[in-house]
């Protein structure tokens, strides 16, 4: 019988646990493979807001930022990355694009297998613009398929809540926000808050949002460089969405856009004044308007004197002693009596027929809680001359 040297079996043990990592990261198999590269193929919708990172140096194309294991979703740690190896003020030709919002069709899906990592390639359907993140400590196809579920849907998000107001789905499926929504809902149109602040009020709670407004440069193939084979305008673009989204118990109850601020009960330092709350309360009326109501009107303040333009749903005004500004929504009129830029009172009607409108007014004092007015109401009418 032959012995083995004791160093024989040391360097055997060596082996062993060199290659261990490697064995630890199988990677799938190629059935695996093939089943992966099906589930990423045709169209598919993100559930969340990512970025990505174009460079620009040497070709274009999108360099992945956001890392999604079988139990979750990060950027930031790759963000932190760049900022430290570059700096804020590096001149390095890249830039981060928030080239994705939830909703957003992708496709022509393909993936790339490098270990337990997996990194997919795709393209946005509306802007061709190229997208793309890693899959990470992939080991088997059930790995991959819980990390693919966390981001990804076969159908438009709207579609997989059938029990969903027909209202709700269809905000969602425009990339739009609506009073009532819950804070699921809302992350399907925005993502993710960049910055959440909450309070209570009367045993209410509320939370204040703030969405991201700046998506950065946008990149890609189709707008680094011009026809000279200069870089093109790469100016910042803005998502669209409003600044400030105000939830009590849960539910959508106000936005604003521009730098308004909600008060929240105790938090001094987002208290704002009636103008701004008033303003906020008229930007929560959002349905399509349906009725105008341009012209000349007699009511409980005087005369008043109402422009609404065409297919518009702001109107101007003013009448006694006021200013006056508000939005048509539906078919209901919900404007502010404004002396010296501050609201004095809020007022809130409803068509009757084509010449009479009817509802109440509040005072000021009453917007106590922005989305509301709830103070004693007084009867408005509003009478065509």
């Amino acid at each position: 019988m032959i012995q083995k040297s004791p160093r024989f079996c040391m360097g055997c043990l060596l082996l062993v646990f060199l290659c261990l990592p490697c064995v630890l990261r199988a990677q799938l198999s190629n059935e695996d493979k093939e089943k992966a590269q099906q589930m990423v193929s045709g169209t598919l919708y993100s559930r969340i807001d990512y970025p990505c990172r174009y460079v620009t140096r040497f070709g274009t194309g999108p360099t992945p930022l956001l890392e999604v294991s079988p139990n979750g979703h990060d950027y930031q740690r790759q963000l932190n990355d760049l900022k430290q190896k570059h700096g804020v003020t590096s001149t390095i030709s890249t830039s981060i694009y928030w080239a994705e919002f939830p909703n957003k069709g992708l496709h022509h899906g393909e993936l790339r297998f490098n270990g337990d990592t997996i990194t997919y390639d795709g393209e946005d359907i509306d802007s061709g613009l190229e997208v793309g993140f890693d899959f990470i400590q992939i080991h088997n196809i059930d790995d991959f398929t819980k990390a693919f579920n966390l981001v990804f849907s076969k159908v438009p998000l709207q579609e997989e809540h059938p029990e969903w107001p027909d209202a709700v789905k269809q905000a969602i499926s425009a990339h739009m926000l609506i009073v009532g929504m819950t804070k699921e809902q809302v992350i399907d149109v925005i993502g993710e808050p960049v910055e959440v602040e909450t309070g209570d009020e009367n045993g209410v709670k509320i939370e204040i949002w703030t969405s991201r407004q700046d998506r950065g440069a946008p990149g890609g193939k189709q707008d680094i460089f011009n026809g000279a084979g200069e870089a093109a305008d790469r100016s910042s673009a803005s998502t669209g969405f409003p600044l400030l989204l105000r939830f009590q118990d849960e539910i959508l109850a106000v936005y604003g856009s521009g730098g308004r601020k909600f008060f929240i009960a105790g938090h001094q330092e987002a208290a704002q004044d009636h103008q701004d709350i008033g303003i906020a309360w008229i930007d929560s009326q959002n349905s399509r308007a349906l009725v105008n109501v341009s012209g000349d009107w007699d009511s409980e303040f005087g005369k008043l004197h109402l422009t609404q333009a065409e297919n518009s749903r702001d109107v101007v005004g003013n009448g006694g002693g006021y200013q006056i500004r508000g939005v048509v929504s539906g078919k209901g009129f919900y404007f502010a009596f404004e002396t010296r830029g501050r609201v004095t009172y809020c007022a809130e009607v409803e068509q009757v027929n084509d010449t009479s409108f009817t509802g109440v007014y509040h005072d000021r004092v009453g917007i106590a809680v922005p989305g509301m007015c709830t103070s004693r109401s007084r009867t408005l009418t509003l009478r065509k001359r």
